[in-house]
């Protein structure tokens, strides 16, 4: 009986250490990342929201999105992916930013972002960021488009 006990009461504590984690951030942290041979040109938006997906454009939940200012690589926002991958980190004061996603066994893609007011172009109010997540090791690997 004493032994029974202790197994759930084992299980519990693991499954609620795994929900700790997902609901607090990352763990560990998040951290810049720029490993780019060539920048692309910053996404103009005026929230950092959207979904991380692997090649085959499925859903990749629990991964960390973070947001970092590009002047001195602070962490000012992040986030984990919901079951269907999605990600929403709110607004923050316009500037420049770096975007950068991480999940085990994967590419950690990295774009810079320049956030605006809501309403300063049409474009930057409905965009949506489309993480594309690979592998390591294959010829091409990770990048950050708009939807």
């Amino acid at each position: 009986m004493n032994l029974c006990l202790a197994l759930i009461a084992g299980c519990a504590m693991l499954i609620c250490g795994a929900f700790d984690q997902h609901e607090s951030g990352c763990r560990p942290a998040m951290v810049y990342e720029d490993h780019n041979q060539v920048d692309p040109p910053p996404l103009t938006m005026a929230r950092i929201s959207g979904t991380v997906q692997d090649r085959e454009q499925g859903p990749i939940p629990g991964a960390c999105v973070g947001l970092f200012r590009e002047a001195d690589h602070k962490l000012v926002a992040q986030g984990v992916t919901d079951e269907k991958g999605h990600f929403d980190l709110g607004s923050t004061s316009p500037g420049r930013y770096r975007l950068v996603a991480r999940y085990d066994s994967f590419c950690p893609p990295n774009t810079p972002i320049r956030l605006v007011r809501r309403g300063a172009g049409r474009r930057a109010a409905h965009t949506r960021v489309v993480v594309h997540m690979a592998p390591h090791g294959l010829d091409d690997c990770s990048y950050i488009g708009y939807r």
